[in-house]
């Protein structure tokens, strides 16, 4: 997985407005939907806008829609 770092100063912006970091403390599993936005020939074709030739090399990956839908099902998405 991409490591994504959000800077300090943005982070410190959100707070200030927001007064917490994430919009919401908790999701509520029944209340929520799993929504997937296949993304991935943006990603991976050689050429696409976004290309992170990266991504074509990870043997044995997983698509994200799956670990999704594998953690929802467990119980491990839908609580912060």
């Amino acid at each position: 997985m991409n490591k994504v770092e959000i800077r300090p100063s943005i982070v410190d912006r959100v707070v200030a407005r927001r007064g917490k970091l994430h919009l919401f403390d908790s999701l509520d599993p029944k209340k929520t939907a799993l929504l997937v936005i296949d993304m991935q020939n943006a990603f991976v074709a050689p050429g696409a806008p976004v290309e992170v030739p990266a991504a074509r090399d990870r043997p044995g990956h997983q698509p994200p829609h799956r670990r999704a839908a594998h953690a929802r099902r467990a119980g491990r998405l839908g609580a912060a």
